[in-house]
């Protein structure tokens, strides 16, 4: 897998092939919220706002863990490789959720559970169609190590 470290995102995606949407692949799953535009809005910034806030309390219990006397060498690096990962899947959700939007989406919310993911997308009325999914599933897969059947994308219309 290709790695920008600069910050840029050039050329990443586009070493990416869009592979045909066949029927025996699977892309993960799409489902449909309807929510009118006010509400599809606030949608997306409640997500943000709970997904930072919990993750915020996360960061700091594990901090908080790091300075404990009374762990031993074995749950201090158990809870540093927590942190890491803590950390890595922060830095991933937000990579993903740029290269969406600089593909032409409104927007998104990306949460990531251990090598589960669930890309919230805003859509048009129209939805998403086999290649908006082949697209997102592409972005996805670029950015983290997982599978096509723990990617789930729902659509915010």
């Amino acid at each position: 897998m290709e790695t920008v470290t600069d910050g840029t995102t050039s050329g990443v995606l586009d070493a990416l092939p869009v592979q045909e949407a066949l029927p025996d692949k699977n892309y993960g799953d799409a489902q449909l919220v309807s929510a009118n535009e006010t509400s599809n809005d606030k949608y997306f910034e409640q997500a943000r706002l709970t997904r930072s806030k919990t993750r915020d309390e996360a960061l700091d219990t594990m901090q908080q863990a790091l300075k404990n006397a009374e762990l031993s060498e074995t749950e201090k690096t158990a809870v540093t490789q927590t942190l890491t990962n803590t950390i890595n899947s922060i830095t991933v959700e937000s990579d993903i959720e740029n290269m969406v939007k600089a593909k032409g989406f409104a927007d998104c919310v990306a949460f990531i559970e251990g090598e589960k993911i669930n890309l919230a997308v805003k859509t048009g009325s129209e939805g998403l169609d086999k290649s908006e999914v082949a697209q997102l599933r592409d972005i996805i897969l670029g950015k983290m190590e997982t599978e096509a059947k723990n990617i789930s994308i729902v659509e915010v219309k």
